[in-house]
């Protein structure tokens, strides 16, 4: 009779540690996906950024504030905006979608008369 009651005990106990591992593996699972979306959106606004450096480089000794403004809207297309300030400085704000969910934003500030040789300042590198 103990047999019994401890081969059943024995069994429970195999089902639900069974079970532990397999939320626990559902659980990483939906973690990887995360993790692979946030960087794979990271990776675009990364090259966002990078299209936006250039392009800023380009206008840094001939800057025209229209024609700047115009290139910048143009690598975002319609996925952020570009608030001129001055000619030579001003704000760009972006966002990448991370899922159906939640996007990571980005607000950077630009400055062609910076006397450091910095083009640009990152303000927001955020997951909203």
């Amino acid at each position: 009779m103990i047999l019994i009651i401890v081969v059943f005990a024995l069994s429970i106990f195999a089902v639900l540690s069974i079970k532990a591992s397999n939320s626990d593996l559902v659980l990483a699972k939906k973690t990887r996906d995360s993790v692979q979306e946030y960087y794979k959106a990271d990776t675009e606004a990364e090259n966002i950024l990078m299209q936006l450096d250039q392009a800023l480089k380009q206008y840094e000794t001939n800057a025209s504030d229209e024609a700047l403004k115009v290139k910048l809207q143009k690598l975002l297309n319609d996925n952020g905006t570009v608030e001129a300030k001055t000619d030579k400085s001003g704000t760009v704000n972006y966002a990448v979608p991370i899922n159906g969910k939640s996007k990571l934003e980005v607000t950077i500030d630009y400055d062609l008369g910076n006397l450091l040789g910095k083009r640009f300042n990152i303000k927001k590198w955020k997951v909203n």
